[in-house]
């Protein structure tokens, strides 16, 4: 157990880059956490940490400790998790990441029925880019990543469990010919200038699969700011249904486009993490809330369960 809690120290100390930092973050002292870190040294028979441009980042040696030991921390917490099932989950902790268009929309009411049905169940949340998320959830620092896309998933032991399709939607100014047809075909867009308006855009190889190369005039990270834009008459854009939910701009004509493109969307979840009850309380609330978002729009979709 003592090993555990200095193993995390150690990964504070890689994440921080100073003993000072992980002192703050897990509430020791500083001198605690370089004896814990000496000892661990003497332990394993190896230098652990180097500094290096000013900041303490780990050797091999110590990669490995860190890995493994996230490994039984997490294992730790899985215990406690089931214990916690035990007394009718009175208790627990689920850690999750979503990116932003989820955060504005389907999450709050997932968590806010979480927080009514399990109130004693800690629940975080951060906003996060599918790869980063993916790579957390990876070394044990997240229990569930909601990500969109194909995202590469390189550890097999994560789990997906689908959540739904998010189309692509055609956004036009109020003033475009084109605004007064109920669906959108996209070659007759190869003339207008564009606004790519998302990480990871799908504009450039759905524009290449029907024969043109979009004229890119303006790229912006948010989706407000693409359709202020295509509201001035500056262009057009393509945005998910999803990043459209939480506001449409009044200059702006949303319509389907052909061919047509969804982006996929996704819960990962690690073999650990799908153990603890508080864990499965969360998916289950998740997909409630995307359940009645479909509903809502008369979508028709499947249901997952873990």
């Amino acid at each position: 157990m003592k090993d555990l809690v200095a193993i995390a120290m150690l990964r504070e100390v890689a994440r921080t880059g100073s003993f000072s930092g992980a002192a703050r973050a897990l509430g020791f002292s500083q001198p605690a956490v370089s004896q814990q870190m000496a000892k661990l040294e003497q332990r394993y028979g190896a230098q652990l940490v180097v500094r290096l441009g000013g900041q303490f980042v780990l050797t091999p040696a110590g990669t490995i400790l860190a890995q493994r030991g996230a490994t039984a921390i997490a294992s730790l917490a899985a215990a406690e998790e089931e214990i916690a099932e035990l007394n009718g989950l009175s208790a627990g902790r689920v850690r999750l990441a979503v990116f932003p268009s989820f955060a504005a929309t389907l999450a709050p009411q997932a968590l806010a029925s979480m927080s009514a049905t399990h109130p004693n169940i800690e629940v975080s949340m951060v906003e996060s880019r599918p790869d980063a998320a993916l790579s957390a959830l990876e070394t044990g620092d997240l229990d569930i990543a909601v990500l969109y896309d194909y995202v590469d998933n390189a550890d097999a032991e994560i789990e997906e469990i689908p959540l739904l399709f998010d189309p692509v939607m055609v956004v036009l100014p109020r003033t475009d010919p084109l605004a007064q047809k109920p669906v959108v075909a996209l070659r007759d867009l190869r003339d207008r200038a564009w606004i790519s308006a998302a990480y990871r855009s799908p504009l450039p190889d759905l524009c290449r699969s029907v024969g043109f190369e979009p004229q890119i005039r303006f790229t912006v990270d948010s989706h407000n700011a693409a359709q202020g834009l295509v509201a001035a008459g500056l262009g057009v854009a393509l945005i998910t249904r999803l990043n459209l939910l939480p506001m449409q701009h009044p200059g702006v004509v949303v319509r389907p486009c052909t061919p047509t493109l969804d982006r996929r969307i996704a819960a990962m979840i690690s073999p650990i993490a799908r153990r603890q009850p508080s864990t499965r309380a969360l998916m289950f609330e998740l997909q409630n809330a995307v359940g009645r978002y479909n509903a809502s729009l008369d979508v028709e979709h499947p249901t997952f369960s873990i």
